[in-house]
């Protein structure tokens, strides 16, 4: 008998794993961001691979894009662009924000289901991760908006304990 390691598919980088799951059913012919992850020169890497478990499907991606970070030297024309997305949509006393190239900050605020604003304030990635405490809010449905130099984002996450 040979016992084989199982490779789960996800993106395993300096901070950690992450798995992301992608109905291809939605996405035909086109790039589809996974986030952006900081990797080391001493490891990390990239595992796609079937998560479903259903026989007799097909997996169709074929390739992986990776981008360096720019100098940081550009000229503005428009507002900035923030990619981002939350690393879970509930949180237990901290939210985390996943960004891809931001090196400015990014101001928050966080509303409640009666759209009261509970929280507020500024934060600068770290190796391109925010962290926001919600340690002091009850449990509950929330709203984040996300101000990024003038472009608003909104997400909808959860507190539960």
């Amino acid at each position: 008998m040979v016992l084989r390691a199982v490779q789960l598919p996800g993106i395993h980088h300096a901070d950690g794993t992450a798995t992301i799951n992608i109905n291809q059913t939605d996405f035909n012919d086109e790039w589809v961001s996974l986030g952006s992850y900081y990797f080391t020169t001493s490891g990390g890497h990239v595992y796609l691979g079937d998560a479903t478990g259903t026989p007799g499907q097909r997996i169709a991606f074929d390739a992986v894009r990776w981008s360096a970070p720019g100098t940081g030297i550009e000229e503005q024309k428009t507002k900035p662009k923030l990619s981002y997305h939350l690393l879970s949509s509930i949180a237990k006393n901290a939210i985390v924000i996943i960004v891809t190239g931001n090196r400015q900050h990014l101001d928050f605020k966080i509303y409640d289901i009666a759209g009261q604003c509970v929280s507020s304030g500024r934060r600068y990635p770290d190796k391109n991760r925010i962290e926001i405490s919600v340690a002091e809010l009850p449990t509950g449905m929330y709203f984040i908006r996300l101000d990024y130099g003038g472009s608003l984002y909104s997400e909808k996450f959860i507190i539960a304990r």
